[in-house]
């Protein structure tokens, strides 16, 4: 029998007074918080014990922090797996894409989460489109993914489970892609700028 895998997207505080928060796409019900992020790493056998989730499962987690802005709130998440120094770095070049007015406007023109925020999930070329369609809310969720390349540059694209949320996605028959599809391969084939908008299976 396969292994359980749990997508848990812990929430880093955006205050002082405000606790790290944890919650999970595929546990709709769960949700915790701790002062401190060592400490929620600590606890997390307890909370998923507590949100009925027999052990043990590989866990993936994800850090995401909120920015609030006069524009268009944003997330951008980063994966704590082998990858992450690469993802953080990807995360940074994102960051500095946002202060720059023109890109600005163009990624947070993106298709909105469920709850009206634009989430940037930080990308690896190895990444699989199944795993990234596991961090997506199965009510409904979009974001977009973001991978680096060359020296300085990022490389994006919107990414969803709901036509609703991106009516310009297209499904992954019709891009000839699947679940198993990596970001590497995907980037490799693309030869036009025109912007890519994924339907999650």
């Amino acid at each position: 029998m396969p292994e359980t895998v749990l997508d848990l997207i812990v929430v880093s505080p955006q205050t002082d007074e405000e606790d790290w928060a944890i919650y999970s796409p595929q546990i709709p019900g769960l949700a915790g918080g701790r002062d401190s992020f060592l400490q929620l790493r600590e606890d997390l056998p307890e909370i998923l014990r507590f949100a009925g989730v027999d052990l043990p499962a590989h866990l993936r987690i994800h850090v995401e922090e909120i920015y609030e802005s006069t524009d268009t709130d944003y997330v951008i998440r980063v994966a704590q797996d082998p990858c992450h120094k690469d993802r953080a770095a990807t995360a940074n070049r994102l960051r500095a894409a946002l202060t720059d007015e023109r890109q600005r406007y163009d990624l947070l023109s993106s298709p909105r989460t469920r709850t009206g925020e634009v989430l940037f999930i930080s990308a690896v070329a190895s990444d699989t489109l199944g795993e990234l369609a596991a961090q997506l809310h199965p009510s409904g969720d979009a974001a977009v993914i973001v991978c680096s390349v060359a020296d300085n540059f990022i490389w994006t694209f919107h990414f969803t489970n709901s036509e609703e949320l991106d009516e310009d996605a297209r499904s992954l028959v019709d891009l000839g892609i699947s679940e198993s599809t990596t970001i590497g391969e995907i980037m490799g084939q693309r030869t036009n700028s025109h912007p890519l908008a994924v339907l999650a299976a």
